[in-house]
């Protein structure tokens, strides 16, 4: 209604002041007496009442709207009361309740690290009781392993003892050692001796050749070994002049073989020489027989090298004199000095007085790329049973 009022008045103020104008421009408000002087007519009076009461009108509506400005400032306060008022205690009541939960949080808090607190205080009255019972079990296996411990020694030295008795039945010589080793036609020193023994072999195969039988233009037409010991021809190093350096590693020097314990890794305790009878650098056994040294020498001419197999009883011998048995070679670390120098060791077994025959072939270490030692074991000296019977470990 406040500004309805406000508008009514405006417009009739404004409506008086047009009025005023019209007015005031269709009269004169003033007139002449006879002496000169003017004067105010009754129409400048009404002039002057509709001007004053444009202007009541005027600042009339303007009051008017500044009390409805103050009256929605008012209401709007008053609102804004309301709702800071609504928020005020919807706050406080949050709050009220964020306490209450806290409260109980603080208090669930507190049960539970009261309850942390006696499980931990149980678990180490537990702990020192394991604690108690493990050194309790710790003091048993100490014992029972001071009686094991005492038992297997016991045990050991009873097996030690046995092979002790055993040793005269599998007596070490007279040994004999079967090797094969092979080396490089390349070799420097055998240069003579192949360009030679190349051309022999294609003549005197040539020469001999059945009608089912290839001719040969060199040795590579034969793809297996040729064996170069054949007394039928003269194939061998040293049999032409100048083929003396070739001859050296065939007929001359064998191999040399190192047995070392494992206590004592850098002392021999036995050393074999291969060697034929002349070249022979220690005594042998004089009750084992003298040395024997057979040699028996293939040609692959496909891969260019030789097989040298030696085949050597009684070896020559020096080292500890109380290696006596077989079953003192046991975990003994065997080395091999070569001889060519650049040849390789491929195979080796032994034969001992008690070995059966069928039985020898069949021990043969097989040596592998690179290896440069082996340790013996049972199974390679025919001693697997004795060592299976007394549960010994070599």
């Amino acid at each position: 209604m406040g500004s309805h009022w406000y508008l009514i008045t405006k417009y009739v103020g404004s409506v008086i002041a047009a009025v005023y104008g019209v007015y005031a421009t269709l009269n004169d408000f003033h007139k002449e007496k006879l002496d000169g002087t003017k004067y105010l007519t009754r129409k400048g009076y009404l002039g002057i009442g509709l001007t004053a009461i444009a202007s009541v009108l005027a600042l009339s509506s303007d009051a008017i709207k500044d009390r409805n400005d103050i009256s929605k400032e008012i209401e709007n306060a008053k609102t804004d009361e309301v709702h800071r008022k609504e928020i005020t205690d919807k706050m406080a009541d949050e709050l009220t309740q964020t306490a209450a939960v806290k409260t109980g949080l603080d208090s669930s808090l507190a049960k539970q690290q009261e309850s942390f607190r006696d499980i931990t205080s149980r678990i180490d009255t537990e702990l020192q009781n394991v604690s108690k019972v493990k050194q309790g079990l710790d003091q048993s296996l100490a014992k029972q392993n001071e009686t094991l411990k005492s038992e297997h020694e016991l045990a050991l030295k009873q097996q030690l003892l046995q092979l002790q008795v055993l040793r005269p039945y599998y007596p070490l010589e007279p040994i004999k050692i079967s090797y094969e080793i092979t080396f490089s036609m390349d070799d420097p020193a055998f240069k003579t001796y192949v360009d030679r023994v190349r051309k022999d072999i294609v003549r005197d195969w040539n020469a001999n050749v059945r009608p089912d039988e290839i001719v040969l233009t060199e040795p590579e037409d034969i793809k297996a070994p040729i064996n170069l010991s054949n007394t039928k021809y003269k194939w061998l190093p040293g049999d032409a002049p100048g083929e003396e350096g070739a001859a050296i590693p065939i007929r001359g020097w064998g191999y040399e073989f190192y047995f070392v314990s494992k206590d004592k890794p850098n002392e021999n305790k036995v050393e074999l020489l291969c060697a034929t009878p002349g070249n022979g650098k220690g005594l042998t056994h004089l009750s084992k027989g003298p040395a024997k040294f057979d040699v028996e020498l293939g040609g692959d001419f496909n891969r260019k090298t030789f097989q040298e197999t030696v085949e050597c009883q009684n070896p020559y011998r020096w080292g500890d004199a109380t290696v006596l048995s077989v079953l003192d070679l046991v975990g003994l670390t065997m080395t091999w000095k070569a001889s060519p120098v650049n040849s390789k060791l491929e195979r080796i077994s032994f034969r001992f007085p008690n070995d059966l025959e069928y039985d020898y072939p069949q021990r043969e270490y097989h040596i592998g790329a690179g290896a440069t030692s082996i340790t013996i074991d049972p199974l390679h000296v025919g001693m697997e049973p004795i060592y299976q019977q007394l549960s010994l470990d070599h």
